[in-house]
């Protein structure tokens, strides 16, 4: 708990590597900050490298859901451009707590994948410090695109709100009006039953 209560306060990023036995080597990625991903906010990033092939396996701590806000996106891409990592999502370390895997939106996984080919194509001439940059670019004009369409679909929800309180309030109206037009009714009738009550006892009104 005490390693979970370090990144709580957010004191930057540990990425310790870890050599195994058996040839491969684990990375230990703890980001603070963060993107939320099928409803669970994640802390712990685990890469696996073996031969040529890297993976992320996202382990939430029993602190994350209530601490963390946001994991660094545009920090695991730079790394998948870095590392040349393909964007293969699943678990292979069974001793993890809790690990779940991280899919990249559809959209974007073409997106990483170019951006894989052209750093490999940017190491020769010693470009890949703007790959870098361009796909956390790219990142952006995803989110942003993200945004825009909740924004949409927020303004949509208050309209329709709107609306309902509008036809809300035209019912409750025309009900009153309802209830006035009876009551006024019933007094008239009321009266003229007295008069007619009156001119037969022989008073004149």
């Amino acid at each position: 708990m005490e390693r979970w209560k370090k990144y709580r306060r957010g004191e930057g990023i540990d990425l310790g590597k870890e050599r195994r036995g058996d040839g491969t080597a684990v990375y230990h990625v703890c980001v603070v900050g963060g993107t939320k991903l099928s409803s669970v906010l994640f802390s712990n990033v685990v890469l696996f490298s073996f031969c040529d092939f890297f993976f992320f396996v996202l382990v939430v701590s029993p602190a994350s859901s209530f601490y963390l806000k946001r994991v660094s996106a545009s920090l695991l891409l730079f790394l998948f451009i870095t590392q040349y990592a393909p964007p293969f999502f699943f678990s292979v370390n069974a001793q993890i707590p809790r690990a779940y895997i991280f899919f990249v939106p559809c959209q974007f996984f073409f997106l990483v994948k170019e951006r894989v080919r052209e750093r490999r194509r940017a190491a020769q001439d010693g470009s890949e410090r703007e790959c870098g940059v361009e796909a956390g670019r790219l990142w952006e004009r995803w989110r942003e695109k993200k945004r825009k369409r909740r924004r949409r679909r927020k303004k949509k929800k208050k309209r329709k709100r709107k609306r309902k309180r509008k036809r809300k309030r035209k019912r409750k109206r025309k009900r009153k009006r309802k209830r006035k037009r009876k009551r006024k009714r019933k007094r008239k009738r009321k009266k003229g039953i007295y008069s007619i009550y009156l001119l037969s006892r022989g008073f004149h009104c």
